[in-house]
Formats: C-alpha cells, structure tokens, sequence
C-alpha cells in the first residue's frame, strides 16, 4: 500500500465527515444524543470524567486536523501567488529576451 500523505488524508477525512453528516439526519442525531445522555447519567463519577476527559482530547485532535487542513489549503494558495506573480512574469521576460536576440542574429 503506497504511503499516504497529510493533505490527501485530511481530504479523506473532510470527506468522510461530509458522508456522515448526509447520513445523520436530525431526529437521529437528537435520539443519539438522548442516548448518550442516559448513558452518562448511568455512570459513577469517575467512569464520567475519565469519558469526558476522552472526549475533550478527542476534540482538541480534530481541531489540530481543521487547523492542518486550514494551513494547507493556505499553503496551495500562497503557491498559486508565486506562479502568478513570479514565475510567468519572468517566463515572459526570459521569451522577449531570446526572440530579441533570435531576431538580432537574424538581422530582423
């Protein structure tokens, strides 16, 4: 199996969450969410802390992956100004100059 790189696995998981939240509709969600309530209303209080715990390092990971996503959707743009604002204008100036001295040695 070929390596998988940070981007292409942040697209995946942007797109699974994608899949996800089209598959749970509203009425599920707040059944799930009842659940989860009775749940945690049935544990004893270290069972809870240590879920809740769990449940805030969970949510901190997936803002470290929102952050990640951000920064390289940040990072293709900034390559996208450099093409458009460095490379293609020294491409038209490296052209100008080779048919100036085509035309020079050409006599034209």
């Amino acid at each position: 199996m070929a390596d998988i790189t940070n981007r292409e696995l942040a697209a995946k998981v942007d797109d699974l969450r994608a899949a996800v939240q089209g598959l749970v509709g509203r009425l599920e969600y707040a059944a799930y969410q009842n659940d989860i309530e009775h749940q945690l209303g049935a544990m004893d209080g270290r069972q809870r802390r240590d879920f809740e715990a769990l449940s805030s390092r969970i949510d901190g990971v997936n803002g470290r992956i929102d952050d990640q996503v951000k920064a390289a959707s940040e990072h293709r743009l900034s390559w996208r100004t450099v093409l458009w604002t460095g490379l293609l204008p020294a491409a038209v100036v490296l052209l100008g100059t080779l048919l100036q001295l085509w035309l020079a040695k050409s006599g034209g």
